[in-house]
């Protein structure tokens, strides 16, 4: 009698994930981006056992230059997962998406599922304006700069009436420093401003105002005054009188003050 010993070995179907991260309305990948893959529900085994609780984290990475995270976590066949991003790239508002799947059985002739998601991030946009601070009138003219918190420019420009200034992808949590360095003809320079970036694909917003130089006119109108009179001796007939006068500041006298010519 002959006997045949032979072993066979079934390889378990393996999932694969990868996420794409890219810029909102652009195909600019984005580096950086920090994603969490966890379990939906509870990953149990044979006897229902607890091995995994829900929203566990199973695996978690950075994007890549190209934009891309591929997971490496064992993932076993029946659960459910998602991913959910954990930090957005520097520069860009963190996104509340979650991208759900589940891992079912594909087929003998499967040896790996692969499961892609693609996330889309806003950049964070501040709106800077310049203005009087008495009318809130926009002003022309200033040159304004940005700077980080180490003193790095990070924007400079020139004001211009009507024209909020932009500026894209600062830094979430990062606080940033206005500075006028030459204020608008006829206005005095305005002190910093700080502002801090929040995580909201709203436009966030900040004014600096200027204010004007204050003009004091003094006026003192002065007049001369009878102090005294002194009385000489009689000449031909008549008492001769001496007048005498000092001069002084005068009281109740109002005055109008006029513009000499249009002011615009």
């Amino acid at each position: 009698m002959v006997t045949f010993d032979s072993e066979w070995q079934n390889s378990r179907q393996k999932a694969k994930v990868i996420v794409t991260k890219k810029e909102k309305d652009s195909d600019r990948v984005l580096e950086g981006g920090v994603f969490a893959l966890c379990a939906k529900e509870d990953i149990k085994n044979t006897d229902g056992d607890v091995l995994v609780k829900a929203d566990t984290i199973m695996e978690q990475k950075a994007t890549d230059k190209d934009g891309k995270i591929f997971f490496t976590a064992d993932l076993p066949v029946g659960g459910s997962f998602y991913v959910k991003e954990v930090k957005a790239p520097a520069g860009f508002v963190t996104t509340e998406e979650v991208k759900e799947f589940t891992f079912e059985y594909a087929g003998a002739d499967v040896p790996e599922v692969t499961f892609e998601h693609t996330f889309e991030n806003e950049a964070t946009i501040f709106e800077i304006t310049k203005s009087d601070l008495t009318t809130g009138v926009e002003l022309d003219g200033a040159t304004l700069t940005v700077l980080d918190k180490d003193g790095n420019e990070i924007d400079k420009w020139t004001s211009v009436k009507g024209e909020p200034h932009i500026i894209k992808r600062l830094h979430v949590g990062e606080t940033y420093i206005l500075r006028e360095e030459f204020a608008p003809y006829g206005y005095l320079k305005a002190e910093e401003v700080e502002f801090t970036i929040t995580d909201t694909a709203e436009i966030q917003k900040v004014e600096m105002k200027d204010d004007v130089p204050i003009g004091r006119i003094i006026i003192n109108k002065k007049g001369e005054f009878l102090s005294e009179v002194s009385w000489n001796d009689m000449v031909a007939g008549a008492m001769d009188s001496i007048w005498g006068y000092v001069t002084g500041s005068l009281k109740d006298v109002t005055f109008e003050i006029y513009a000499r010519e249009d002011i615009k």
